[in-house]
Protein backbone atom coordinates (compact mmCIF):
# COMPACT_ATOMS: atom_id res chain seq x y z
CA UNK A 1 0.00 0.00 0.00
CA UNK A 2 1.26 3.36 -1.00
CA UNK A 3 2.16 5.87 1.90
CA UNK A 4 0.10 8.83 2.35
CA UNK A 5 0.15 11.80 0.11
CA UNK A 6 1.24 14.99 1.62
CA UNK A 7 1.88 18.19 0.09
CA UNK A 8 4.01 20.33 2.23
CA UNK A 9 6.75 22.92 1.80
CA UNK A 10 10.07 21.73 1.91
CA UNK A 11 10.05 23.46 6.26
CA UNK A 12 6.49 22.04 7.19
CA UNK A 13 7.03 20.38 10.42
CA UNK A 14 3.79 19.84 10.92
CA UNK A 15 3.50 17.93 7.98
CA UNK A 16 6.66 15.38 9.09
CA UNK A 17 4.77 14.77 12.50
CA UNK A 18 1.64 13.65 10.83
CA UNK A 19 2.62 11.45 8.08
CA UNK A 20 3.58 8.41 10.60
CA UNK A 21 0.18 8.93 12.40
CA UNK A 22 -1.64 8.68 9.17
CA UNK A 23 0.10 5.71 7.84
CA UNK A 24 -0.74 3.86 11.34
CA UNK A 25 -4.39 4.82 11.07
CA UNK A 26 -3.96 3.51 7.42
CA UNK A 27 -3.03 0.36 8.52
CA UNK A 28 -5.39 -0.09 11.47
CA UNK A 29 -8.21 0.27 9.05
CA UNK A 30 -10.43 -2.97 8.25
CA UNK A 31 -9.47 -4.25 4.64
CA UNK A 32 -6.11 -2.39 4.18
CA UNK A 33 -3.94 -4.47 6.55
CA UNK A 34 -2.07 -7.71 5.17
CA UNK A 35 -4.27 -10.81 5.51
CA UNK A 36 -6.38 -9.54 8.20
CA UNK A 37 -10.10 -8.25 8.06
CA UNK A 38 -12.32 -7.69 10.32
CA UNK A 39 -16.38 -7.75 9.58
CA UNK A 40 -19.29 -7.46 11.98
CA UNK A 41 -20.69 -10.46 10.77
CA UNK A 42 -19.93 -14.11 8.73
CA UNK A 43 -22.47 -16.32 7.74
CA UNK A 44 -20.82 -20.18 8.10
CA UNK A 45 -22.88 -22.94 6.54
CA UNK A 46 -21.94 -26.19 8.26
CA UNK A 47 -22.50 -29.97 7.34
CA UNK A 48 -23.77 -32.17 10.13
CA UNK A 49 -20.80 -34.16 10.48
CA UNK A 50 -19.00 -30.66 10.91
CA UNK A 51 -21.23 -29.61 13.47
CA UNK A 52 -20.95 -32.30 15.24
CA UNK A 53 -17.17 -32.01 15.45
CA UNK A 54 -17.64 -28.95 17.89
CA UNK A 55 -16.89 -30.43 21.30
CA UNK A 56 -18.58 -26.95 22.97
CA UNK A 57 -21.18 -25.87 20.55
CA UNK A 58 -21.46 -22.12 19.39
CA UNK A 59 -24.69 -20.34 20.23
CA UNK A 60 -26.58 -17.29 18.46
CA UNK A 61 -24.97 -14.55 19.97
CA UNK A 62 -20.92 -15.80 20.17
CA UNK A 63 -17.96 -14.26 18.69
CA UNK A 64 -15.82 -15.98 16.63
CA UNK A 65 -12.02 -15.46 14.83
CA UNK A 66 -12.51 -17.45 11.57
CA UNK A 67 -9.05 -17.93 9.85
CA UNK A 68 -9.24 -19.22 6.04
CA UNK A 69 -6.05 -20.88 5.27
CA UNK A 70 -6.47 -23.02 1.63
CA UNK A 71 -8.99 -24.92 1.87
CA UNK A 72 -8.93 -25.24 6.02
CA UNK A 73 -11.18 -23.08 8.14
CA UNK A 74 -10.77 -22.65 11.48
CA UNK A 75 -12.67 -21.28 14.16
CA UNK A 76 -11.76 -19.53 17.86
CA UNK A 77 -14.19 -18.73 20.45
CA UNK A 78 -13.18 -15.21 21.45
Amino acid sequence: MPGPVVIQRDDSEIAREIAPIISQVMRMMPGLSGNVMRVPRVTVVLTEDEWESFAEKPSIGDFFTVEVSGKIIRLKKE
